[in-house]
């Protein structure tokens, strides 16, 4: 009886987490209007609160809003912000194969000496 409790908690465990977004998520779903109200002079403290309203224990800090929306608009500039945007991006490892420097000479570390007369 045991394991089928345990079994049904943890099925009910995963489904809550399914249910709700995390706040990055949230913020890329509410972009738009966040920007519209930071566009008219809200503050991001005000922006914040507003945002956090019914969130209870996970409430963003400021610092955490700033972050994620500097992540969320770096993605819609096509930047660094999610790691989507960063694997469309960036080059794989193999197109980072570099020319290997050419091997100095030791022509490269003396100076010629005058010709004799």
């Amino acid at each position: 009886m045991e394991e089928s409790d345990l079994i049904s908690r943890l099925r009910a465990l995963s489904s809550a987490g399914r249910a709700r977004p995390n706040q990055t998520a949230r913020l890329r779903e509410h972009i738009k209007h966040i920007e519209e109200a930071l566009g008219v002079g809200a503050s991001l403290q005000q922006v914040l609160d507003e945002f956090n309203v019914g969130q209870g224990d996970s409430a963003m800090t400021l610092s955490s809003f700033k972050s994620a929306l500097k992540r969320v608009r770096e993605a819609q500039r096509g930047g660094k912000g999610t790691r989507e945007a960063r694997s469309k991006g960036s080059p794989s490892a193999s197109e980072h194969v570099a020319e290997a420097p050419a091997k100095p000479s030791m022509a490269d570390f003396f100076l010629p000496r005058p010709a004799k007369k």
